[in-house]
């Protein structure tokens, strides 16, 4: 109903129905946390989709937490189990992209989710474009950076061109609609 009332060009006149829900006797409500997410991405697409589609807020936002898991693996692992740093620096990269593929895989692309061989060739192609993603997001940071841009625009800006380039290719390439989903 949402959607409709959102999208339709002219208002609409509408009429409220009460509705009086009676004790579930069998099975379970559809009511759950995704059906409550895709609601929300509904109205922030209804908000801001022209300019920014909901499934990249969506990836950011997975991205984001993605920051806060490496950060918290390169911790544990090199300051409290004491493994070299590149070492602790490459497996906690390893680990949060891996988190990052599944929460998209669970959230940001629900409606193409991997499953199976999909899954792991998703996986692969997902490590492939995030690597290249975090290449380009260095060099144009140093890039700029060598400019006298103050660093943390610089990195800014380079973690926003990575962003989308991951973003870009993995909607093509690892969530494409060909691949096998549920």
């Amino acid at each position: 109903m949402l959607d409709i009332l959102a999208s339709a060009t002219r208002p609409l006149k509408c009429d409220e129905i009460p509705l009086n829900f009676q004790p579930r006797f069998s099975g379970e409500s559809k009511l759950d946390a995704l059906v409550t997410l895709e609601f929300a991405i509904l109205v922030v697409d209804k908000l801001f989709g022209k300019v920014i589609p909901a499934r990249f807020i969506l990836f950011v936002f997975v991205g984001v937490l993605g920051v806060f898991i490496h950060l918290a693996l390169l911790a544990l692992l090199y300051i409290i189990i004491e493994i070299p740093f590149y070492g602790s620096q490459a497996l906690a990269t390893l680990i949060a992209m891996t988190a990052n593929f599944y929460y998209n895989n669970k959230f940001t692309y629900r409606d193409r989710r991997l499953k199976g061989r999909a899954y792991f060739k998703g996986l692969l192609s997902f490590y492939v474009a995030c690597s290249i993603g975090a290449f380009m997001n260095f060099q144009i940071a140093k890039f700029l950076f060598d400019l006298d841009t103050p660093w943390p625009l610089a990195g800014f800006l380079g973690l926003l061109v990575g962003s989308v380039w991951n973003y870009g290719i993995t909607s093509t390439f690892t969530w494409t609609s060909n691949k096998t989903h549920d």
